[in-house]
């Protein structure tokens, strides 16, 4: 959809050359860690240990009922596996392979003796129970929790239907930041001291230590005898090791949300939704800088001096405040702002569009292909004018209704319609 050639975005830019696009921010957030999942290997290799231990246990009921008996009359911890598609899953289904590791091990261990287990599945079973009695698997399990907590945090508070392009922005800045505070030695040091907890009591087999190395012979241009390396102790390898693999995730996560959460499109929203913010709280706005065609400057910066003298006296800091604002007015005054109403319908845009989706799978209101045309009612209700978008406010929330359109704009496309 987001396409640069023929992608939806691409289509309404034909038909609208000034309408401007803004990424998802929760799928911004998505592919900067999937980004990281395909090139950090720790990630990698612990995602992938996640996701096929998952599906090991879950995909027989006799391996699950195998593994559910050994919690006895505990609570058992049912596994749960990753999804792509599902942002907030992550730290949930490392969280409770965690909590299971010595259950998981042992189910392992029975079924890969058990001849009852088919071959291929047995020789799985087996490279995963090589792989849990690593260390390095356990770190790696420790270290994605801790970079996905922050994350996943982030995405929950991007997935409210009142998400703001000011509000992601100030988000991923804020993600930068906490990631920033975890690229030092105190919390490669708390790692690994939660690892070798875990290798202590589940006897995990330690990392081998590095071996020493000489010059070869034929490269060596004197007689005497090379002294030989010291041998770095296991104390002193496993962190540096660790640390440079743990490191390397963070720095590309804070270097793809700094990218991907300041795109021109979002950017623009930004500014446009600071201009009206700034003109409630009192303060001179420049229109020229807003990037606006199809307005009247002067009678948009008009407007704006009224708006400011309508919020004296009232706290207005985000975009919601002002909206609560104008739907308070009387008819008659709000149509003396006919301008600040269309740039509000500016910033009706989604930002992110997790909560639109999630509502298309309850209700199953998705339309079909073939009952879309360029007459559709959505279409039409986009056509009109701003005094008519009072379903907006009722019974309609912005970002849905805008979402039905981006679908069915989608759905023209990919029916040659449009």
């Amino acid at each position: 959809m987001s396409g640069r050639f023929n992608g939806v975005q691409a289509k309404l830019k034909e038909v609208c050359p000034d309408s401007v696009f803004v990424h998802c921010a929760n799928h911004s957030l998505d592919l900067v860690l999937q980004e990281v999942a395909r090139e950090v290997c720790l990630v990698a290799d612990t995602l992938n240990f996640v996701r096929e231990v998952t599906v090991i246990i879950n995909d027989s009921a006799k391996r699950k009922a195998l593994y559910q008996s050994l919690f006895g009359a505990g609570d058992v911890v049912n596994l749960l596996g990753l999804c792509p598609t599902r942002w907030c899953v992550r730290v949930v289904s490392l969280s409770r392979l965690l909590a299971c590791y010595g259950e998981m091990i042992q189910t392992f261990r029975s079924l890969e003796s058990d001849k009852a287990v088919k071959g291929d599945t047995r020789a799985k079973i087996a490279g995963l129970l090589t792989k849990a009695t690593n260390m390095r698997t356990v770190f790696g399990l420790f270290a994605c929790l801790t970079l996905f907590t922050h994350c996943e945090a982030v995405a929950r508070s991007l997935q409210g239907t009142k998400v703001t392009a000011l509000g992601s922005m100030e988000a991923g800045k804020l993600l930068c930041k906490q990631l920033g505070t975890l690229r030092q030695d105190e919390t490669i040091t708390d790692l690994v001291a939660k690892t070798k907890q875990y290798a202590e009591r589940y006897g995990l087999k330690p990392p081998h230590p590095v071996r020493s190395s000489k010059t070869p012979a034929r490269f060596r241009y004197t007689q005497e005898e090379e002294a030989n390396d010291q041998e770095c102790s296991e104390v002193e390898v496993y962190p540096n090791v660790r640390k440079r693999e743990m490191f390397e995730a963070l720095d590309l996560v804070r270097s793809e949300v700094e990218r991907r959460f300041d795109q021109v499109g979002i950017q623009v929203a930004a500014g446009r939704e600071q201009a009206i913010i700034e003109a409630a709280q009192g303060k001179k706005v420049d229109v020229t800088s807003l990037k606006l065609t199809g307005f009247t400057r002067e009678r948009l910066s008009h407007e704006l001096d009224i708006l400011r003298d309508i919020c004296t006296g009232r706290e207005v800091n985000t975009i919601r405040d002002v909206v609560s604002i104008l739907q308070t007015m009387q008819p008659q005054t709000r149509s003396m702002l006919s301008e600040v109403e269309k740039l509000k319908l500016c910033l009706c845009l989604p930002i992110s569009v997790a909560a639109s989706e999630r509502s298309f799978s309850a209700l199953r209101r998705m339309p079909s292909s073939s009952s879309i045309s360029l007459s559709h009612p959505l279409i039409k209700l986009f056509a009109a004018e701003p005094a008519d978008l009072h379903c907006l406010e009722e019974g309609f929330t912005p970002d849905w209704v805008l979402l039905m359109l981006y679908w069915s704009l989608h759905m023209l496309v990919n029916s040659g319609k449009l």
